[in-house]
C-alpha cells in the first residue's frame, strides 16, 4: 500500500508542478488550471485534490494522499519548493468514450534544501545526495547550488487535463516508468494517442 501511495503522490506531484502561460483555447479550462496552480502554490492540498481526477482516490484514498503531501512539504529535515515553473503545450483534444483528453507539456525546478546546515559539514553529502537524487529522477538535471545550499531537479513533465460529461476539467500526471499504474489511469486508446508508455 506505501508503494501505492507514493507512486500516486509522485504522479500528482507531477501534475502540480506547471504555470499557466500558454493558453488552451478553452476558457473553462484555462480558468481551471489557473486556480489548480494557485492552490499548488500555497499548499493547499485539500483544494488540490479537488481539481484532481476522481480515478486516483480508486487507487490510493483522497485523506491518504492529503496527509502524505502534507507530510512531504512540511517534513522536518527537507524543505522542498517549486521554482521555474512554465507550461510549454496543450494538445488538441483527443475524444475517448465520452471523456475528452489533453496532453499538457510543462517545464518544472523543483528545490530541496536540507533544514539541518549541519549535513553540509560532511565532505561526502553533496556526492551522496545528488547520487540519490540522480537516480531517482533520472530523466532530469539535477545539479546543487553552493551558495544557496539547494539541490535543483529541472526537466520536463506532461500530465492529462480530462473532461468527463457533465464536470469541469481535472488533471491528472503519469510516469512511464510506472506501466502499470498508467494502464489503470488511463484507457488503452488515450495511452496510444498520446504515447504514454
Amino acid at each position: 500500500m506505501k508503494a501505492i501511495l507514493v507512486s500516486a503522490c509522485f504522479i500528482l506531484l507531477l501534475s502540480l508542478s506547471s504555470h499557466a502561460q500558454v493558453a488552451s483555447g478553452d476558457a473553462r479550462l484555462d480558468a481551471r488550471l489557473k486556480t489548480y496552480l494557485e492552490y499548488n502554490r500555497d499548499l493547499n492540498f485539500e483544494r488540490v485534490m479537488d481539481y484532481i481526477h476522481p480515478s486516483i482516490f480508486k487507487i490510493a484514498p483522497r485523506a491518504d494522499l492529503v496527509k502524505l503531501f502534507s507530510a512531504l512539504f512540511n517534513d522536518q529535515a527537507l524543505r522542498a519548493g517549486f521554482d521555474s515553473l512554465q507550461l510549454t503545450t496543450i494538445s488538441a483534444p483527443f475524444k475517448s468514450g465520452a471523456a475528452t483528453y489533453r496532453f499538457v507539456s510543462y517545464y518544472n525546478v523543483i528545490t530541496l534544501a536540507f533544514r539541518d546546515s549541519s549535513v553540509y559539514e560532511n565532505p561526502a553529502f553533496e556526492s551522496t545526495v545528488l547520487q540519490g537524487l540522480q537516480k531517482s529522477f533520472d530523466t532530469k538535471t539535477v545539479r546543487y547550488d553552493k551558495a544557496t545550499g539547494k539541490f535543483y531537479i529541472s526537466g520536463t513533465d506532461s500530465m492529462l487535463a480530462i473532461l468527463d460529461p457533465g464536470k469541469p476539467w481535472f488533471f491528472l500526471g503519469f510516469q512511464k516508468k510506472q506501466p502499470e499504474l498508467t494502464r489503470r489511469l488511463f484507457p488503452q486508446a488515450v495511452i496510444a494517442h498520446f504515447k504514454l508508455l
